[in-house]
């Protein structure tokens, strides 16, 4: 995604309780703005909600503990072992 396509994934609202401008991603372009992470994965299954959320959360500083992206793969892990037929 270029600089000027970011500009149009986040717009400027008015809070709706605050009443005072706030940014937001705007739901439309998200396909756009993880396009190239959905694309490196490969093979590789991935969890969208904690990729996103590792990807736009340290611009408005919400940091999230490695452990997020580590529980998703051993639950992958476990899934996929029961999923096996007997």
């Amino acid at each position: 995604m270029r600089l000027k396509d970011m500009w149009s994934t986040v717009t400027r609202h008015e809070h709706p309780v605050l009443r005072r401008p706030f940014f937001l991603l705007h739901p439309c372009n998200t396909h756009d703005l993880m396009k190239p992470l959905l694309r490196a994965q490969g093979k590789r299954r991935m969890n969208y909600l904690i990729t996103w959320l590792s990807s736009v959360g340290p611009v408005v500083g919400l940091r999230l503990p490695l452990g997020y992206g580590k529980a998703r793969e051993n639950l992958s892990d476990i899934q996929t072992v029961n999923a096996e037929p007997n």
